[in-house]
């Protein structure tokens, strides 16, 4: 029989035709790729149906088969099989050699036929009507097992199932014969025959081994069910010589994914790294910077947090007073107008307070639509007070030059199970690749967003949420690398792939390169910030002493920042007053509170609840909006 082969150079080929098939995939939206999975799903379970349907009852007269073992480790079978059918039938299923190595090239002698798999098992599928009515037939067909290169360095293996051990009907006589090439080494040569493939030499086979012939010969008569015949040899290492051999695959996968991490840090160099500047100390608010505005230099957004920021703000330089009249309930007292405040501070003040006279309030009923006009208000005003190209949180390169590398990790990933269907010698299956590439995407997605976001939430949030992305990602990159490992054994490729898709990930995620202007006055936040979190009594009490009023004046900050506790309890030896601008009027809490001196932790812990409070009624009131 004639060996088919197939060069690096075709295989190469094939491989990237396969990468540009899926480039063109990836841009398909994700319900064509369900479609295209359920339709795959489908076609695959018609194909299985011919498959699982029962066999005829039938008696398997003879099993003859004729084995030629070539020196690149390919066995070129031709088997006969003679039956006898009780009646006619649609179907008659022979199981086929499976296993981790290619069966291909098959020949059928004046019969109709056709090969299907299922559950990783082989199968060949008689078709014929003239070959499948009632009486004795013989069955004649050939085909080639090509097994794959040795991964072993000490030594080569020979290891044949002549006979499966999963035909399930007994067998007439059997009549096997292997041939080896005439430097085959004989030493070794083992051969054994049981049921399930358990058991040794036994007086239903007889055994012919002739070293001259190089040819093993086995026969034997009344051969029970799921009765297996092997014969084995181990061979010096480097006997098998031209075994089919994809293991460039493994190198190739490795290289597309070093190509992703050299051109995302090509373009991470280019436009994606943030300007750097030294870094200052800072204890103050920053002049020109009100807590408000600090969402949107971060993110490029501004959030309701931002005006419940800015109303702390205005309380705490005296424009506003909060009172708690009912748990829960909050009234806004109007003081003063802020007369020397940027603009937007005053639009948002007026709108807040519009037709509500000096030392008059508001209440919760009335809070809501004021608020909400308040953030449509501000969102617009916050922008274009940071308009310049320089103020940019993102940049518009970085933001491509991170959707250029999302892609291309994605690809990359992608081509895994392409690579993987290609080492096997099988045909390529769409929906894996698609699925993989997609949802790769989606996660680096996620962790983008989440780092984006990363001064919106307390840093253990962050750091549970990021490490819960990254797992995700790792495990979607672990899982197609398992696979080719699985089927290759090429472990230094997986696991040099799996730490270059892990690097192509962060520098995707620090892809965010700022605006000149915005990344200063970022590196100047995040001090604050910094100190904020991490102040001691010794580095506030100096600067408390000199202003009165630093505590307060620093709070809507460390609000903003999610430090207020933190920040509070820098001070909490201090003898930090009451606010002025924050009292609670609730009937019987002056009494309750006799017992025990306030400190500054009870007046952050007041005004978070105050915050939290207002958010959670503003958002319940957008969703009631929503609803209606």
């Amino acid at each position: 029989m004639k060996n088919s082969r197939i060069s690096v150079k075709k295989l190469m080929i094939r491989g990237f035709v396969s990468l540009a098939l899926v480039l063109s995939l990836v841009a398909v939206p994700v319900v064509a790729s369900l479609q295209t999975a359920a339709a795959a799903s489908k076609t695959d379970k018609e194909q299985n149906e011919e498959v699982k349907k029962e066999n005829i009852a039938y008696e398997l007269v003879s099993y003859k088969i004729r084995t030629t073992v070539n020196k690149d480790h390919s066995f070129d079978v031709k088997a006969t099989i003679e039956v006898n059918l009780s009646d006619d039938t649609d179907s008659l299923v022979f199981v086929l050699p499976s296993g981790n190595f290619l069966v291909q090239d098959f020949e059928f002698e004046d019969m109709t036929a056709k090969v299907s798999t299922e559950s990783g098992r082989r199968y060949l599928n008689i078709l014929g009507a003239d070959d499948l009515s009632k009486g004795s037939h013989t069955y004649k067909f050939g085909f080639t097992i090509n097994e794959f290169a040795e991964r072993n360095d000490e030594y080569d293996m020979f290891y044949y199932d002549a006979l499966l051990p999963e035909w399930k009907v007994p067998i007439g006589k059997i009549d096997i014969k292997v041939s080896f090439p005439a430097d085959f080494p004989w030493e070794d040569m083992q051969y054994y025959g049981g049921q399930f493939g358990i058991g040794g030499k036994n007086t239903k086979l007889k055994y012919k081994a002739n070293e001259a012939a190089k040819t093993v010969e086995i026969t034997g008569e009344r051969i029970p069910e799921n009765y297996s015949v092997t014969v084995k040899a181990q061979l010096p290492d480097g006997y098998w010589q031209g075994a089919l051999d994809s293991s460039s695959l493994g190198y190739l996968i490795a290289g597309i994914m070093l190509l992703v991490v050299v051109a995302s840090f090509i373009l991470w160099l280019i436009g994606g790294k943030d300007p750097k500047f030294r870094k200052t100390k800072e204890r103050r608010p920053i002049e020109g910077v009100a807590p408000s505005d600090i969402t949107y230099i971060y993110e490029g957004k501004v959030r309701f947090k931002d005006i419940i920021a800015l109303i702390l703000y205005m309380a705490t330089k005296g424009y506003i007073r909060i009172s708690e009249y009912e748990p829960k309930k909050y009234k806004l007292y109007r003081v003063e107008d802020p007369k020397n405040e940027e603009r937007y501070i005053r639009s948002a003040f007026n709108t807040l307070f519009e037709g509500v006279y000096q030392d008059r309030a508001i209440d919760m009923d009335d809070m809501g639509t004021r608020l909400r006009r308040v953030v449509n208000n501000a969102k617009y005003d916050i922008e274009a007070g940071y308009a310049d190209k320089s103020m940019a949180s993102r940049t518009t390169k970085s933001k491509y030059f991170r959707i250029a590398c999302i892609a291309m990790i994605s690809l990359a990933v992608a081509a895994i199970p392409v690579l993987t269907s290609l080492y096997q010698y099988l045909g390529l299956v769409l929906t894996s690749p698609l699925i993989a590439g997609v949802l790769t995407a989606f996660v680096l997605t996620l962790i983008c967003l989440r780092e984006d976001s990363k001064y919106d939430i307390d840093s253990t949030h962050y750091a549970v949420t990021m490490a819960m992305g990254i797992a995700l990602y790792a495990s979607v990159v672990g899982g197609q690398l398992w696979r080719f490992f699985t089927v290759s054994g090429l472990w230094h490729m997986c696991v040099a792939t799996f730490l270059l898709a892990m690097l192509a990930m962060f520098l995707c995620v620090i892809m965010t390169a700022r605006g000149r202007g915005n990344a200063e006055l970022t590196m100047r936040l995040n001090q604050l910030r910094k100190f904020i979190y991490h102040a001691k009594p010794a580095d506030v009490e100096p600067l408390y002493r000199e202003d009165k009023n630093y505590y307060y004046e620093m709070l809507p900050y460390a609000f903003i920042f999610l430090g207020m506790e933190s920040w509070a309890k820098a001070f909490t030896w201090l003898d930090v007053p009451a606010p002025e601008w924050y009292s609670n009027d609730m009937e019987g809490y002056a009494v309750a509170n006799l017992n025990r001196t306030p400190t500054a932790v009870d007046y952050a812990r007041n005004v978070k609840s105050f915050a939290r409070t207002m958010e959670d009624s503003y958002n319940a009131m957008i969703r009631h909006h929503r609803r209606g």
